[in-house]
């Protein structure tokens, strides 16, 4: 305990007023004369023991009055563990996601979330250093203020697209200037607080305490359309194909007949009544035809309030009309059973011998096969690596000649070996469904498959490959690996009668059509709005990307992974990337789902994850009328004179009971 006010102390000195009034009696006797006094001796002896401990009680009772009122003004704390004297600075992260628009006990939760955080502006000296952190993570906010500077960046908030988890905030608050020992205070409703993984490039702070100010909603329903679909990679020109759509029912309440608008260009518009229990997701789809557009783009939505953000999922899928597949054969290669596989639209296969090779075709391949080729020339080897870089596809069908150059070449440039020749006459035993070759051949697990054999093929058992047609010795007829960003797949065995019958098989046409297929671009319906690359490719220094009807646009930045978008996103809707007046790709950009889920976040939740991290955390009520007295308490701590006061009235009480009693 600390005296703040100690020079009140000496009036403990007026202790000694009671106990002189204690001391001596300063009442007059009036004397009186009795025959006999023998029954007043008996009486006197009797209550003169009373009279004495009540004396001692009222004289007890004065003191601790007196005592407890002098401690009253000297003004007694328990002092916190942090003290002003050593904050240096004080940030505020103020959450603005949509959730932040939710109704809480005094109006909109980031107007409440704005008042605390100037509650909190106000409770420190102008020597202070504020910062201000939204969602927004904008370069300034990394910057320290002055109150006044505070204040005006405050009144500018407003609600933003983008959900951070805590992981993030705290990322972002270290990333600033040190300015000694800081207090970081989090306002937020912490919707999706449990959606975080433990971050390990989050640095502990030891000069850095959390306060924790939970905002809470009133409401307790919602309706959401959270993701959309296809179970086929791409939609292919003509075809007719699925796409499915989410929607969940965040309440506690049964909807009855929600209503589902679907508007898609090239198709009628459609609609859905549905039926959803509560705290349930539900899967629905409808039937699309893909016409000759490039791209099949419009949004799915559905009326609820008042939480809307979340009423409306953009979506845009490309339609291929070609896909270019280069095969470059050996001169022993069997041509015939990979071309006739991709004689029909939307394949359009070029043969070319692999000494008479056409780059510029090549280099324009969405799919490269080597058949039974016997080198690899430097120049090839890097037109397939760029093309692996883009996320492309390569297959590789070695032939029974294959030289150890060529084994060589694969192992250096792609880290793929061929491994050893093999005659044993063998069967596939195994059929890797969950391959993306097969998962949408089967609708559900078989067994019951007769599958092709063997009598001839490169036997690699230690390769580090998904099998996806395993052999009985363990090694694998068809495997896939991983390089850059694209696939290399397998063939073990020449395409030919005196060494297997793949090329005859059922499961040799739909294993070739995926590997063209997924060697376009696999665009999702839909991105988050926080998506920071998107895998579309571009040279093109006249590349830009704007939302479909708006003049405005920025440029994206190239990478070898596609286009860096990192915090360029503020709307939902349709975007496209344009190359000069050329539409090169379109997608869909939408809100985090995140913050859909309408419960509160429980307290001792965000406790637990903070404190799981080693920081120190405490959390402050959320009631603006007292918010300020709360901060006080928790810088200098705890003020007892409020408690001295109770006591003080609390003897003076006992103090006139005990002189009524005595008097009776």
């Amino acid at each position: 305990m600390i005296i703040s006010s100690p020079y009140f102390l000496w009036a403990l000195g007026l202790l000694s007023i009671p106990i002189i009034i204690h001391l001596f009696q300063f009442k007059r006797y009036k004397k009186l004369y009795f025959p006999d006094i023998s029954l007043l001796k008996e009486a006197k002896t009797k209550s003169k023991s009373q009279n004495r401990l009540k004396d001692l009680l009222i004289l007890f009772a004065r003191i601790a009055f007196i005592a407890a009122l002098v401690f009253a003004f000297s003004e007694p704390i328990i002092p916190a563990d942090t003290s002003t004297e050593d904050i240096e600075s004080v940030s505020i992260y103020l959450d603005n996601s949509f959730s932040m628009q939710n109704e809480g006990m005094n109006g909109p939760l980031l107007n409440e979330a704005m008042q605390a955080a100037f509650e909190i502006s106000e409770s420190y000296d102008a020597n202070i250093r504020l910062r201000l952190i939204t969602n927004d993570f904008e370069v300034k906010q990394k910057r320290y203020l002055s109150q006044d500077e505070f204040l005006d960046e405050l009144d500018d908030v407003d609600i933003s697209g983008k959900h951070r988890n805590i992981e993030e905030v705290l990322k972002f608050q270290s990333s600033s200037e040190d300015l000694g020992k800081h207090l970081f205070y989090l306002i937020s409703d912490f919707k999706g607080v449990s959606d975080t993984t433990q971050n390990t490039d989050i640095v502990l702070d030891s000069n850095l305490d959390i306060r924790v100010l939970p905002l809470e909603t009133q409401y307790s329903s919602n309706v959401s359309i959270d993701s959309a679909w296809t179970k086929e990679p791409l939609f292919q020109q003509g075809l007719n194909q699925r796409l499915f759509f989410r929607i969940t029912n965040h309440g506690d309440e049964r909807i009855e007949s929600a209503p589902v608008k679907i508007s898609l260009a090239s198709a009628p518009s459609q609609s859905l009544m549905l039926d959803i229990d509560p705290e349930t997701s539900i899967d629905t789809s409808i039937d699309l035809e893909a016409s000759s557009l490039s791209f099949i783009s419009g949004e799915i939505s559905i009326e609820d309030f008042p939480i809307t953000f979340d009423n409306v999922l953009h979506v845009s899928l490309p339609v291929i009309s070609e896909v270019n597949i280069s095969i470059i054969q050996g001169d022993d290669a069997n041509a015939k059973a990979i071309y006739s596989v991709f004689d029909e639209i939307p394949f359009q296969a070029t043969s070319m011998n692999e000494s008479s090779l056409d780059l510029k075709k090549l280099e324009n391949s969405d799919f490269i096969v080597l058949n039974e080729i016997n080198r690899l020339n430097s120049g090839v080897i890097s037109i397939i690596t760029d093309h692996l870089d883009k996320g492309k596809n390569l297959l590789i069908i070695p032939g029974l000649n294959a030289s150890s150059a060529l084994n060589t070449s694969l192992s250096e440039s792609f880290n793929i070996n061929l491994g050893k020749w093999d005659t044993v006459r063998q069967s596939v035993i195994g059929l890797n469904q969950e391959s993306k070759l097969y998962s949408s051949v089967f609708e559900e697990s078989n067994d019951d498959i007769d599958f092709p054999s063997v009598q001839g093929h490169w036997k690699c058992s230690s390769c580090d490959e998904e099998k996806i047609l395993t052999l009985l010795d363990g090694s694998s007829l068809m495997s896939s690996k991983n390089f850059s960003d694209g696939q290399v797949f397998k063939i073990a065995s020449p395409l030919n009668d005196d060494f297997t019958n793949l090329h005859r098989h059922a499961l040799f046409v739909p294993a070739l059509i995926n590997m063209a297929i997924r060697s376009q671009i696999e665009q999702p319906a839909s991105y988050d709005i926080t998506t920071t690359h998107l895998p579309f490719y571009t040279r093109s220094e006249q590349a830009r990307v704007s939302l479909t009807g708006d003049s405005s646009y920025f440029i994206p930045s190239p990478s070898f992974k596609g286009i860096v978008v990192q915090n360029r996103f503020t709307e939902a809707g349709i975007y496209e990337l344009m190359e000069g007046d050329s539409l090169s790709h379109q997608f869909a950009i939408n809100f985090s789902r995140v913050e859909s889920k309408v419960e509160n976040a429980l307290t001792q939740t965000i406790v637990d994850l903070l404190n799981d991290r080693g920081f120190q955390t405490s959390i402050m009520d959320s009631d603006m009328e007292g918010l300020k007295n709360e901060i006080l308490e928790a810088d200098l701590g705890v003020k007892l004179w409020p408690l001295f006061i109770v006591i003080a009235l609390l003897f003076l009480l006992a103090e006139t009971v005990l002189l009524k009693v005595l008097k009776g």
